[in-house]
């Protein structure tokens, strides 16, 4: 009996010891090792085929099965091109039509990010319901009750999900109007006077970039947190009968499915209306647009709103995804979009689509080999290969 109770101590001393971890300790232990799974695929493969980690709210599996880590990684990367060439859309095309390269673009993104959050987070405080009810002591009868409060979430943090989209559908419409008005204010006012000076236009326009971060900072002050609501929260499965199937960011899809609606909806202006043939014919020859007697500076103007208000929705999307907004989107973005527009050809939309889903993929890739290829080095590196191969882009507007 004694040799027997000793065995079962050292069989007891070798099994692996059993620790009940609180919510909170789970949640920080699986985030960890979700961010090494985004960063490392390949950081397991040399331990075992598979680590299995179970926890006591949760289960988290990590596998060495490459190809659904580069799936995943694409799945993504597509859903966030189609968001980059959101914004960089419109500034092919004012490029294309006008010959302005505005190096302000990237501060509307940032104006855009501002003003939605700000216009969405009113509009979910303004709609929160609170209810104070207060019960008195009535002796004998009814039993002293101390003050209750009850408080509901405003509209776009709820959990119905056509309330967000509501909150969200006014948060766009308004960044789109205040965007478009500061558009032509800036089109008209800075841009206009050097349209045929190249090198003013780089000058005033970074200096009109920098203007507006500044003026950013003044009114909002700093970094703001901006939250996902519940319906974009959490990630998507797909394929889930292949080893716990493949999973995606909500926000990424959402952000996916608004730039393919704004690809398509330009793809059919530019093809199918009559303004689309004029800002087409535009791009490849101006003069033949005025001898005809169209006024091509109108169509400037409208292009270059245009193209502003989409770099303010984009800008609001983007900071949905990160869940954040601040001045420092201004440049990071800036860098992509223009690195998108040399990549695709410039001034050509479909050009620009494919710059842009090229960067994304590209940045996910590299950020699973190895993680400081990925960001800004990678992106500039990637248009310096492609630009040796093909210096007019690959999809140019002379090709047509």
């Amino acid at each position: 009996a004694g040799a027997a109770e000793q065995q079962e101590g050292e069989q007891d001393a070798q099994a692996p010891a059993l620790v009940k971890l609180s919510e909170d300790e789970a949640n920080q232990i699986k985030e960890l090792i979700v961010e090494k799974k985004a960063l490392k695929p390949f950081a397991y493969a040399k331990d075992s085929d598979q680590v299995q980690i179970v926890f006591n709210v949760d289960r988290v599996k990590i596998t060495t099965d490459w190809i659904k880590t580069w799936l995943e990684l694409s799945l993504a990367g597509v859903a966030m091109g189609f968001l980059l060439f959101l914004m960089a859309s419109g500034m092919t095309l004012v490029f294309g039509l006008m010959g302005v390269f505005n190096l302000a673009h990237g501060a509307f993104i940032a104006l855009g990010a501002y003003i939605g959050w700000k216009t969405i987070t009113a509009i979910d405080a303004a709609t929160v319901v609170t209810e104070i009810e207060m019960w008195s002591p009535m002796p004998g009868v009814v039993p002293a009750k101390a003050k209750e409060t009850l408080v509901e979430l405003g509209m776009f943090y709820s959990s119905g999900v056509a309330s967000t989209v509501f909150a969200l559908i006014i948060g766009l419409v308004v960044t789109a109007v205040v965007c478009g008005l500061c558009g032509y204010l800036f089109e008209r006012v800075i841009v206009k006077p050097v349209y045929s000076n190249p090198l003013k236009q780089i000058l005033i326009t970074m200096g009109g970039s920098i203007v507006i971060v500044e003026l950013l900072l003044m009114f909002f002050h700093s970094e703001q947190a901006f939250a996902k609501p519940d319906f974009i929260s959490g990630q998507m499965i797909f394929l889930d009968f292949w080893d716990g199937g493949m999973g995606v960011d909500k926000s990424r899809i959402f952000a996916g499915i608004v730039g393919i609606a704004v690809f398509i909806v330009t793809v059919l202006i530019l093809n199918k209306t009559k303004i689309g043939l004029l800002i087409r014919a535009g791009v490849e020859s101006r003069e033949m647009v005025e001898v005809m007697g169209y006024r091509i500076n109108l169509i400037f103007i409208m292009v270059f709103i245009a193209a502003i208000v989409f770099a303010g929705m984009g800008g609001v999307i983007y900071g949905l995804n990160i869940e954040g907004v601040g001045p420092e989107m201004a440049n990071d973005l800036l860098i992509m979009v223009i690195v998108a527009i040399i990549i695709g050809g410039m001034g050509s939309v479909k050009g620009c689509l494919i710059g842009a889903l090229l960067i994304t993929l590209a940045n996910n890739y590299m950020a699973a080999i190895w993680y400081p290829l990925s960001g800004e080095a990678g992106t500039v590196s990637l248009m310096v290969i492609i630009l040796m191969w093909r210096p007019q882009g690959l999809n140019p507007i002379t090709s047509h």
